[in-house]
């Protein structure tokens, strides 16, 4: 019978004995690398549930994309392939078996010199000749060696499952971090991508193209973050808004209050939470007279020199973004490369995303981070007030807020025939430097004692809309 993934008795029994000797447990996943570094090459995590007896359960693993170029012309990447502890694991009165392609049996709770018949399917034997105590991401936790007649190692542990596994075939996977007590290496999750706090700013730039003198246009927004909320899955900031648009007939400035909304559901931000090897898809789809097809990704997983955690498109895949003929129906697809533009797809835990691009056929698109303020340091490039025509367009509603004594050097009050709401001073780089909330008095006495003598630009939210006005510190 098979079960939901949560099924809450059945992963209760089965987490108390994950500090058994359990080789898996459901709420877990297991990151390893195979280059000896902390970069996450391999994750391996139960998918489904199958109950097959009272003490038999079948777990059914994650998989992953391989190119395939012997698969042509029908196709040329397999996007179900196993991982190196194949498809499908059955557990039978404590008794591991990992089976697809190949076949292994691991007894984990077995004593020191006990042997058994590790692939059956090839007749070769193995068993158990170390037990002992390691350190284990920080714990201290029991481990028992395993060495196959194939030259195969594996290390397990009581509390971690496989530590290790050494194979002259399959290479080396050695566990770097565990999901679920959250040990070691751990995939960042969306809130440490977007790691942006009231006081930052951010910066984007986007273009769209059609050829063959269709439409081209653009457009570059900051956002000054002024509000952070998470939530298990997303992130939700509240932000003000420059916004610089443009295409061949018009080009327009405004800036205004928004909600910025980063969920790991979307289809180009799950990118962020996508095992490595994952296949990806999808991120766009087309029609035309004669097909459809979409644009897909193979993700990559790595630490960069400087310590951030980047996931990316593969650059291995075809230039990391590739296309591929619908419906998804088959577990091998055909990539083809459509396009003339750069494509790629790049997020990082210092800025988050920091490119997507493609281009299909003659149409194209592309977002591109620009620069930041983050915790008072500028990275990239940060686009002045100036640039935005900041003040242009509040000019006729300015007269419904004043702000005096202006120069100020200690208060500045601010007020108005109208209610007030939140207000925001910025500096010359867009960075906030004091904002609160007058909570819809008509007036609101604000120190600026603390804030250096220079030109700020001051927010208030009305009932009329967005005032903005300059505003002078001096001492």
């Amino acid at each position: 019978m098979r079960l939901p993934l949560l099924s809450t008795g059945l992963l209760l029994a089965l987490n108390t004995s994950a500090q058994d000797w359990a080789l898996l447990n459901p709420v877990y996943k297991y990151n390893y690398s195979n280059d000896g570094s902390d970069t996450i090459s391999n994750q391996i995590f139960i998918t489904e549930i199958d109950t097959l007896g009272p003490d038999s359960i079948v777990f059914q693993l994650n998989r992953r994309a391989q190119l395939c170029p012997t698969c042509l012309p029908a196709c040329n990447l397999k996007i179900d392939e196993p991982r190196f502890l194949m498809r499908t694991c059955t557990l039978v009165s404590d008794v591991w078996t990992f089976s697809d392609t190949l076949t292994f049996v691991l007894h984990p709770k077995a004593p020191l010199g006990s042997t058994w018949l590790f692939m059956p399917g090839q007749f070769i034997g193995g068993g158990i000749i170390g037990a002992s105590s390691a350190i284990i991401h920080g714990v201290v936790d029991s481990v028992k060696t395993f060495v196959s007649a194939a030259a195969d190692t594996i290390i397990w542990s009581k509390s971690f499952g496989i530590i290790s596994w050494v194979s002259s075939g399959m290479g080396s996977q050695i566990q770097v971090g565990l999901h679920g007590p959250d040990l070691g290496t751990l995939v960042p999750s969306v809130g440490d991508f977007y790691r942006y706090n009231p006081g930052d700013v951010v910066e984007y730039v986007s273009t769209d193209f059609e050829g063959g003198g269709g439409y081209y246009g653009g457009r570059r927004w900051q956002l000054q973050i002024l509000s952070r909320t998470d939530y298990q899955d997303s992130v939700v900031f509240g932000a003000y808004r420059y916004l610089d648009q443009w295409s061949q007939a018009d080009h327009t400035y405004s800036n205004g209050p928004v909600t910025w909304t980063v969920r790991h559901d979307h289809s180009l931000l799950r990118t962020m939470v996508t095992s490595p090897g994952d296949f990806l898809s999808p991120l766009g789809t087309w029609s035309t007279a004669f097909d459809s097809f979409s644009v897909g990704s193979v993700v990559r997983h790595r630490l960069l020199p400087s310590g951030h955690y980047e996931v990316s498109a593969d650059p291995a895949f075809n230039l990391m973004l590739f296309s591929y003929y619908l419906p998804l129906d088959s577990p091998c697809v055909l990539l083809f490369s459509s396009g003339f533009n750069p494509m790629s797809l790049v997020f990082d835990t210092e800025v988050g995303l920091r490119i997507f691009s493609y281009g299909v056929f003659q149409e194209g698109h592309s977002t591109y981070w620009v620069g930041a303020v983050i915790s008072g340091d500028t990275l990239g490039t940060i686009s002045t007030h100036e640039y935005f025509h900041v003040g242009i367009d509040e000019l006729r509603t300015s007269n419904v807020v004043h702000v005096f004594p202006n120069p100020a050097s200690d208060n500045v009050t601010i007020a108005s025939a109208l209610e007030l709401g939140p207000w925001v001073i910025s500096d010359a780089l867009g960075r906030v430097v004091l904002s609160g909330n007058a909570g819809g008095r008509s007036s609101v006495e604000v120190s600026v004692l603390e804030i250096p003598v220079a030109a700020y630009l001051l927010h208030v939210f009305s009932p009329t809309g967005v005032v903005s006005k300059r505003l002078m510190v001096v001492r």
